[in-house]
């Protein structure tokens, strides 16, 4: 019987953790931002030169704004950027309003979901799943106790996708076919995003610039799917 309740016990504490609801900087929202990788190993091929199968890698970082207050709602994407980028090429575009996450249980699984169309028609669509757990968001500071907020978030997640006739960089070059994904959530980019008040344009705009320093990039304009 005592080794029962102790268990009760134990279980109520975990839940009671899951279940608190931190004041989160600016009301009630905060910013995860991940980095990671998009690759294909001869996965894929162009709809225009179908005679060979292709491989290769995209870089990623995602901003994404969460509703951390109340309970309807509760971990909704508010916003999100997303930057697809390659170091080789030096190119990139930027992709806002793509993500999902569905269910947000971050005790437990969280499923990411990015996706996005071209004005073409052609569309990149992938699902990620990672394992929550307490992180501090906030770069600590002891005199303002707003900044020494957890929450719970996958720091992995890994999975894969597909592009269906899809330009990334190019408008002449639709890509098709699948690609493994990993994300890794970046504690410095996350706690500068909510430092900085809970902003996913401040940040990635950071970012970019950051990416320009390394050589100047040029940037490909993803133009809206049609109606």
């Amino acid at each position: 019987m005592r080794k029962l309740l102790a268990g009760l016990a134990v279980l109520a504490v975990v839940l009671s953790v899951c279940a608190l609801s931190y004041g989160a900087k600016n009301t009630g929202h905060y910013v995860l931002v991940y980095k990671g990788t998009i690759s294909a190993a001869k996965t894929i091929f162009d709809v225009n030169d179908t005679n060979n199968l292709l491989a290769g890698s995209i870089q990623g970082f995602w901003a994404v704004d969460i509703n951390g207050s109340g309970t309807t709602g509760k971990g909704a994407v508010l916003d999100s950027n997303s930057v697809l980028y390659t170091l080789k090429d030096k190119e990139y575009t930027v992709i806002p309003n793509a993500i999902e996450i569905n269910p947000h249980d971050p005790c437990r699984v969280e499923l990411l979901t990015f996706s996005a169309e071209d004005a073409d028609g052609g569309g990149f669509d992938f699902d990620v799943v990672g394992k929550g757990q307490s992180i501090n968001i906030y770069d600590a500071n002891k005199h303002d106790p707003n900044t020494l907020v957890k929450k719970f978030a996958p720091m992995s997640m890994k999975g894969g996708g597909f592009s269906t006739a899809f330009s990334f960089f190019d408008a002449d070059e639709a890509l098709s076919g699948t690609y493994a994904v990993t994300m890794t959530l970046d504690p410095t980019l996350t706690k500068h995003a909510n430092h900085d008040g809970n902003n996913v344009d401040g940040v990635t705009n950071s970012f970019i610039s950051k990416l320009n320093k390394k050589g100047d990039f040029t940037k490909f304009h993803q133009s809206p799917a049609p109606d």
